[in-house]
This record gives structure tokens, sequence and C-alpha cells, in this order.
């Protein structure tokens, strides 16, 4: 088995693979935990179902090569409060000083990701554009 070819699957059906694990994981306390958490995440999801080794250095954001990639440092904002902003080529990451997620699809504005309680996953919204909004209400989108 460890010889087997990885089957490519599609970005949307990696994301969707993504944001399944995110789910299944308990939420982590501190903003940096859980972007480490996504990071992780992302790079087992992307590893077993892109089909693509990862670069080191990544791709510039200009230059993808077909693998999502966790945000790096110069595009993430740690933020007095505790809270994070991290941008990618294609979302916006917010995650609230408590660890509460949100993950936005930055062409659609599409919340793909909507983790805003603190002790349960069970109830993120995938695909939604509504949803309650953990500490980072008083900071402007981009």
């Amino acid at each position: 088995m460890e010889n087997e070819p990885i089957r490519k699957h599609s970005t949307r059906d990696r994301l969707i693979e993504f944001y399944r694990r995110l789910r299944e994981l308990p939420q982590r306390d501190l903003a940096r935990a859980a972007f480490q958490q996504i990071c992780e995440t992302l790079d087992r999801v992307e590893d077993e179902w892109s089909g693509l080794p990862k670069l080191i250095p990544i791709p510039p954001l200009g230059s993808p090569d077909g693998r999502m990639y966790c945000p790096v440092d110069d595009h993430i904002l740690s933020r007095a409060d505790g809270s994070l902003l991290a941008m990618t080529r294609g979302h916006r990451i917010e995650i609230a000083a408590n660890g509460a997620e949100r993950i936005i699809n930055k062409a659609t504005q599409v919340v793909e990701l909507n983790d805003d309680k603190p002790s349960s996953r069970s109830d993120a919204a995938v695909g939604s554009t509504v949803g309650n909004r953990p500490d980072w209400t008083s900071h402007s989108a981009d």
C-alpha cells in the first residue's frame, strides 16, 4: 500500500475533506494553537489527497503549483487582543483569541467554516454567509 499512487482530488474536494477533519478535532482554546491545528490538518489532507509534494519554500502567491499551503508569516496578523488574521491565495482565516475559527472564501465572500462555539465544532457552518462572529466583530473586513 505504501507504493500506491496518490489519487489527485479536486481543490474543492480537498477543502471539503479539510473542513470535515477540522470539525472532528477538539477546538483549541488559543488562536495560535488553533492556527497550528489548521496548518497541520491542511498539510495532512494535501499530502494524502493532492498528489503533489509540499515545496519548501512554498511557491509565491502568484505562482501556484496546485497544492494548498498554510499562510506564510508575512500574511499573518497577530492582534493585540490575541486573535489572528491570516490570508491565503483564496481564503481569509480569522481566529478569535478563544480559538474560534472562521474561514471565508475571498472570491465569493462565502463563509466556508464558521466555528464560533468554544466548546464544540458540531455546529460549524460550511457554505453559509450567515453566522455569529466571535471576538473579531470590531475589525473591518479587508
